[in-house]
């Protein structure tokens, strides 16, 4: 188990109109973070019927107050967050024969928040209220794991997730691989689909008001995401494992995908994409050093406007050491 806690305090600076950023002496946050979590494993029968039991809970108690000063007179500002997030899990592995795996658990985590705001200006008063919510989302999955003579392996999952807005959804996923041992080619794919309930701050979070003007962010009538994904890739190895070269294709098409825009808050996208190139290479010049390298190019599509996703990078590179 372990225990991690992190108490905050930040000092925030304040824009002013034809000044820029300056110092507000009295405009402070402090944060209050604490997680927890354990986990118990249990080994029957020799290692045939392994079992994993876990417990996390991470809570968050965050302050902002802006006291009024001689250098801003006529601001004032206040607010508090407390959120909470708790999870179970259960997991059981079952070594059905020396060809297949067989793993079955559920999971069950449930989101609780609650915040107020409240602040005056010459421009006047302004708030918000963040009543208590709480979601939870109990998901149950099976998956089968098959190895045959070494060469061909295949993971086949179903999950069935039950949200407490949302109802119930089911996802799968297939993962075949297959390693040709004479060329130390394997050739892999991916077939999947996915569901992302909304967080409570998309759903609920109040709307902000500057100048007379009311912002909305939050939205009591989105839907879920759901989307369906592809990949294929071949990795070769060469010089006897000294070199690792990989390519892999794929793509994500998405149904209700959640994105913010000014002024209509968190909204539901119809639909969108977004599908590119892996490249990757290995290197180990010497046993005891491996440099790894990463490149990705992907394109992205609002289908709604035709515009690039926000927050999507065209371009990434990494490497390791």
């Amino acid at each position: 188990f372990f225990l991690r806690n992190t108490n905050a305090k930040s000092e925030i600076d304040t824009w002013i109109y034809g000044v820029g950023m300056v110092d507000d002496p009295n405009y402070i946050q402090k944060s209050d973070q604490y997680m927890f979590k354990t986990q118990v494993e249990l080994s029957l029968f020799d290692k045939l019927w392994d079992q994993k039991f876990g417990f996390a809970i991470n809570n968050i108690d965050r302050h902002i107050k802006n006291k009024k000063d001689f250098l801003f007179p006529f601001d004032y500002e206040r607010s508090h967050y407390k959120g909470e997030l708790t999870k179970l899990d259960w997991q059981h592995n079952l070594k059905l024969h020396d060809t297949n795996t067989l793993t079955f658990g559920m999971e069950y985590e449930k989101e609780t928040g609650k915040s107020t705001y409240y602040n005056e200006s010459l421009w006047g008063i302004g708030q918000s209220h963040f009543p208590k919510k709480s979601a939870n989302i109990k998901g149950f999955y099976i998956q089968e794991m098959i190895t045959l003579k070494e060469r061909l392996f295949a993971t086949l999952g179903l999950r069935i997730d039950d949200h407490s807005r949302f109802g119930t959804k089911t996802t799968y996923r297939i993962a075949p691989a297959f390693i040709i041992h004479e060329t130390e080619t394997k050739i892999k794919a991916t077939l999947g689909t996915g569901f992302k309930a909304p967080t409570l701050y998309q759903l609920y979070a109040p709307p902000l008001s500057f100048w007379g003007i009311t912002y909305p962010i939050g939205n009591i009538f989105l839907d879920p995401e759901r989307s369906r994904g592809w990949d294929f890739g071949i990795e070769q190895d060469l010089f006897n494992k000294r070199i690792n070269l990989g390519v892999t294709f794929f793509r994500n098409d998405f149904n209700d995908l959640i994105v913010y825009e000014t002024g209509k808050g968190y909204i539901n996208v119809n639909k969108a994409k977004s599908e590119g190139i892996e490249l990757s290479a290995g290197l180990k010049p010497l046993e005891s050093i491996t440099l790894g390298f990463n490149y990705t190019h992907m394109d992205t599509e609002e289908k709604r406007t035709d515009q690039d996703l926000l927050r999507r990078p065209k371009n990434k590179f990494s490497m390791d050491l």
